[in-house]
């Protein structure tokens, strides 16, 4: 029999201490059950290293001095390190991401956590951000520290730190909106501008404060009424 039986097979995993790529052989030889061998093999991988515990024994270890006192397990080594390091010896948790439409507010909660680390315990929770908005046109959007706005189902309001701007819900002037401005008010399609005047958008006219001669008792007086002149 020849001293050595090449045969190249299936692939090894790679990254294990001493075998870069290596091959193995299934081999069926008369008289034998089925053998595996490694053969064929790559460029050599560092094997990780581990940091060991340290070599003092922890109190009441020796019988000789002995401790009443309950003495905690000694630290875990250090995860290995290194070209053959696997990330398959510790769970490694990632938080959830939400990503957020430009502008949108942000709600925070803590979610219960499902990751164990490398020495065995699991964190109580994470905190991580969700968007109040859905989508760009569904939800609660800010424009800095001066504006506030929503939006859903094509309907919108808007809070503006500006007086100019004000309040606005739905479109100021149409005729489901209205509008808090610093010189008038939209109540549909009606405007109370600043000052006693009023323009109604349904019929196109301004009403403002009109000089109405009266007699009264016999005597002529001036009234000061809310009127439209044509």
């Amino acid at each position: 029999m020849a001293e050595r039986i090449e045969f190249v097979g299936n692939p090894l995993p790679t990254g294990l201490p001493g075998f870069g790529g290596g091959t193995v052989s299934v081999l069926i030889l008369p008289g034998f059950n089925t053998v595996v061998a490694a053969q064929q093999f790559g460029p050599v991988v560092d094997a990780p290293t581990v940091v060991p515990p340290s070599p003092e024994p922890p109190p009441g270890s020796n019988p000789e001095n002995p401790t009443p006192n309950p003495v905690p397990p000694a630290p875990a080594p250090a995860p290995p390190s290194g070209s053959g390091f696997s990330s398959n010896f510790c769970d490694k948790c990632t938080p959830p991401t939400a990503a957020s439409p430009e502008n949108a507010l942000l709600k925070t909660y803590a979610a219960p956590s499902s990751c164990t680390d490398c020495q065995g315990t699991r964190p109580g929770t994470i905190d991580w951000f969700d968007s109040a908005a859905t989508s760009s046109n569904s939800g609660l959007f800010h424009g800095g520290g001066a504006t506030l706005r929503g939006k859903e189902f094509g309907q919108n309001w808007e809070i503006n730190a500006n007086p100019s701007a004000g309040l606005e819900i739905g479109t100021a002037g149409s005729a489901n909106g209205c509008a808090l401005r610093r010189d008038k008010v939209y109540v549909g399609t009606t405007e109370y501008r600043q000052g006693a005047r009023i323009f109604d958008g349904d019929t196109g006219r301004t009403y403002e404060p009109q000089d109405l001669e009266v007699c009264e008792g016999g005597q002529t007086k001036t009234w000061k009424v809310l009127a439209y002149i044509q």
